[in-house]
């Protein structure tokens, strides 16, 4: 196509392209137009590529069925919008920091990737139906698949290279349901998004985090191999009430990790960091192992960090009860005479080393030696006052020793086995 302010190829009926050729979409501006001249009209691309930027839909009237590459090459956008289907049996991509919009629901069954350094995939308002074969790849230092509102099922999500990133976009809601995180990928979810995660599996070394304001919801069954990360100020991982999450681990920076019912993820803090673990369960809801809790530079040195039992008063009674002689592990519980919750911890604890304050009528455990954080719980306050009834509020708390149980066998730490 010509190097004109605004060029356009009109598809009527069906039209494929074969022979292995190239349709160059060179306009700078980007105004190229790939359009049907009516309804029904259908473009089989079968082993060309067509690249450079513009716009390929436009109007509902054309169905695409791609087996070759569609590449967004240019300084320019090349999107692909307001068709009436999208299939997606070759490649399509952005390469050379180029951005291709996905702007349009795509079968896709076998691969949409951000190619090469700073190259950028936005998927935008769309819902990307992977088949087996499926992938969504950010390849390349700086590679962005962006999020945008945007739905993505089944098949697989990987990133490799320096900087590369799958990561939702400021203030957008995104699902994720029944994909496979490939091994030692990063998703992330920014500031004000909600990434909700249903179903799926997190490969080795895999890593979900949520940013500064960010929020992931995990919900069905996840078999984790990675790490699901609550890492900036005021985010959070939400497990929701019925999921199960199955190995890995949950870490706490500077973030919230909140279990809305029953759990056996383990959770490790990070060193130094502010964030806090919450547990709305009651009795042994959470049997996951806590590790690093109140670990700064030294043990018992961060003071900032902080355990919420949701549904305990905060006139509660604390006891630490240690497993062994070693004092390596222990049960800290809580008990206001009416409900009662427990966490089992790895690391050397002992009742001196727990402070009760009240936090909206229930318990919240922090180190004692410094006062409790003031800590933005903003993206929880919405979601439990909707969902939990608070407790009354009580004053004080009574903090006794219980006897120290027998031996057991020492427990490992989550992060090691």
């Amino acid at each position: 196509m010509s190097t004109s302010v605004c060029s356009t190829l009109a598809i009527s009926g069906a039209v494929v392209l074969s022979g292995g050729g190239q349709v160059s979409l060179l306009s700078p501006s980007g105004n190229n137009r790939i359009v049907a001249v009516s309804s029904g009209a259908v473009l089989s691309n079968v082993n060309n590529t067509i690249a450079g930027a513009g716009i390929i839909g436009l109007g509902g009237g054309l169905a695409v069925v791609n087996s070759g590459t569609i590449n967004a090459n240019s300084a320019a956008t090349l999107q692909l919008f307001g068709l009436a289907s999208a299939v997606n049996a070759g490649t399509f991509e952005a390469t050379t920091s180029g951005l291709l919009i996905l702007a349009t629901n795509v079968n896709n069954n076998k691969t949409i990737t951000a190619l090469g350094t700073s190259a950028d995939v936005s998927i935008n308002s769309a819902t990307i139906s992977n088949g087996a074969a499926g992938l969504v790849l950010a390849s390349g230092s700086g590679a962005h698949v962006d999020l945008s509102n945007a739905t993505i099922s089944g098949g697989k999500l990987q990133t490799s290279g320096a900087g590369a990133v799958i990561e939702t976009q400021t203030g957008t809601t995104d699902l994720l349901s029944g994909c496979t995180i490939a091994a030692a990928s990063l998703l992330e979810a920014t500031s004000g998004a909600t990434l909700t995660l249903t179903s799926g599996t997190l490969g080795v070394g895999a890593v979900i985090e949520t940013l500064t304001g960010g929020a992931v919801l995990v919900s069905g069954t996840v078999h984790n191999s990675g790490t699901l990360f609550a890492s900036g100020s005021s985010s959070m991982i939400l497990i929701a009430s019925g999921a199960v999450v199955t190995g890995g681990v949950a870490e706490i920076g500077d973030g919230t990790v909140f279990i809305a019912a029953s759990s056996g993820e383990n959770v490790a803090f990070v060193a130094s960091g502010s964030g806090g673990l919450v547990l709305n369960g009651s009795g042994h809801a959470f049997t996951g192992r806590v590790s690093g809790f109140g670990f700064g530079s030294s043990a018992h040195s961060d003071h900032a960090q902080f355990i919420d039992f949701v549904a305990v008063s905060a006139g509660a009674s604390v006891t630490y009860t240690s497993a062994n002689a070693a004092n390596t592990s222990g049960t800290l519980a809580v008990n206001d005479g009416v409900h009662s919750a427990s966490v089992l911890l790895v690391g050397n604890y002992t009742l001196a080393n727990f402070s009760a304050t009240n936090v909206g009528g229930h318990i919240r455990i922090t180190d004692p030696e410094a006062a409790p954080p003031s800590v933005n719980l903003g993206l929880l306050i919405n979601y439990m006052a909707a969902s939990f009834p608070s407790s009354g509020v009580h004053g004080g708390a009574v903090v006794t020793e219980a006897a120290e149980a027998a031996k057991t066998p020492l427990l490992a730490h989550p992060l090691t086995g």
